[in-house]
């Protein structure tokens, strides 16, 4: 890890949208809950609903007969209307809970996402190296204001790669007309150039012991390559 921030604003963070998840999962239990209720209740509805249609058919028929009272015959379809009623209610009902369940699962989907956005946020606190190499002198130290939104600020720290080692580098006047003085062939075609390799002199006139090669053409190579194509 190269530098750290604060984790705990963040940690909590996380800790308040695991307790909207758990909040939203609780809700879903319930919500199934009432639903299984509603459903038993229209059931029953239903099946009450279903006598008192008979009664009522029964003394449609009974009353034309005159063996049941005017008001015998009202009270049974009244009875069986208030029957339907409860039927539709509780139908309501299933639907209402129905819908619940629905709201309360999205609501989940919304609380697993601002988990995910909290994890990734807290992730961040610790900031890692994405290559293998030297850490340079951090240009923050303890206590300094870091800023998000900041982009474009100077950088924590620079990490160089040390394998392996690449370098951009300006061939110069007196060095190229040696080069194509020794191997005019190659200079003006620019053949052999992967198999050229270059040492590297350090300051103190050693050689450095591991030898380079080109990794790219000359851009003169390839501008001649491009109009010959």
């Amino acid at each position: 890890m190269l530098c750290g921030i604060d984790p705990r604003p963040f940690q909590a963070t996380v800790d308040q949208a695991n307790g909207e998840l758990a909040k939203a999962q609780g809700q879903l239990g319930q919500a199934e809950a009432q639903l299984q209720q509603t459903q038993a209740s229209l059931a029953q509805a239903e099946a009450n609903q279903a006598k008192t249609q008979l009664d009522a058919d029964r003394y449609t028929q009974l009353i034309q007969t005159g063996v049941v009272s005017r008001q015998e015959y009202d009270n049974a379809v009244q009875v069986n209307r208030a029957a339907i009623a409860n039927v539709e209610a509780a139908a309501a009902g299933v639907d209402t809970a129905r819908a619940v369940i629905n709201s309360a699962r999205s609501q989940i989907k919304a609380a697993e996402a601002a988990v995910r956005t909290a994890d990734l946020n807290l992730g961040f606190t610790h900031i890692v190296a994405p290559i293998d190499g030297i850490a340079g002198v951090a240009t923050v130290q303890v206590g300094n204001l870091v800023n998000p939104q900041n982009p474009t600020g100077p950088p924590l720290t620079t990490v160089s790669t040390v394998d392996p080692i690449k370098v951009n580098f300006t061939l110069g006047e007196q060095e190229y007309l040696n080069y194509s003085r020794r191997s005019p062939i190659q200079s003006k075609w620019g053949a052999g150039e992967s198999r050229l390799e270059l040492e590297l002199v350090l300051a103190d006139g050693t050689t450095y012991p591991q030898k380079g090669r080109f990794l790219l053409p000359t851009g003169r190579w390839m501008r001649r390559q491009a109009q010959s194509a």
